[in-house]
């Protein structure tokens, strides 16, 4: 949690967990989303210590204007991908 903290803040040019957390509020997809129309690949990692498996589900409902979007789920260590999960919206 500790490197976690410490990336994001130098990431985001900010100090600490608190100035972390305020630094991310400005990245959303929110008003970007639904301007997408091509087809979309959404990567999740199984043990992302940034982005839950959630999120990446939430964001792929967000794509409502896409033609299509795929999740691809992995798990395992860096380097070695494991697909777990390749999943295309329901249609309907």
């Amino acid at each position: 949690m500790k490197w976690a903290v410490a990336n994001a803040s130098w990431t985001l040019g900010s100090a600490g967990l608190t100035g972390m957390l305020d630094a991310a509020v400005p990245y959303t997809l929110a008003g970007v989303a639904e301007r997408i129309k091509q087809d979309a690949l959404i990567l999740a990692g199984a043990d992302d210590q940034f982005t839950t498996l959630d999120q990446v589900e939430k964001y792929q409902r967000a794509l409502v204007n896409a033609h299509t979007s795929s999740i691809f789920k992995t798990s395992g260590p860096p380097n070695s991908v494991k697909p777990t999960a390749f999943i295309r919206p329901d249609p309907s």
